[in-house]
């Protein structure tokens, strides 16, 4: 499964990453109380790296989609980033 969705990063400072994710991110997210593996591409090819506190569109695939085929995203459908270390 596929989205076009945006997202935003958090610094450490904020409870979020130390370092700022590039285009080709694999987090897991949480949907519902099920953590799932995700690819994160950005859209522009000009950007690698996904700066703190900047909106950027990005396509985000499930990796394993088809467990959560009745799952539907809506605008504005929040996901959170299980913690890591990075």
């Amino acid at each position: 499964m596929q989205y076009r969705a945006m997202v935003k990063f958090l610094s450490s400072d904020e409870g979020g990453r130390n370092l700022p994710p590039q285009s080709g991110y694999k987090p897991q997210l949480k949907i519902g109380d099920i953590y799932t593996s995700c690819f994160i591409e950005l859209e522009s090819s000009e950007d690698r790296i996904m700066n703190f506190d900047e909106e950027h569109y990005v396509k985000l695939t499930l990796i394993f989609g088809r467990t959560y085929n009745e799952w539907k995203a809506e605008m504005g459908s929040r996901l959170s980033r299980k913690q890591d270390y990075c």
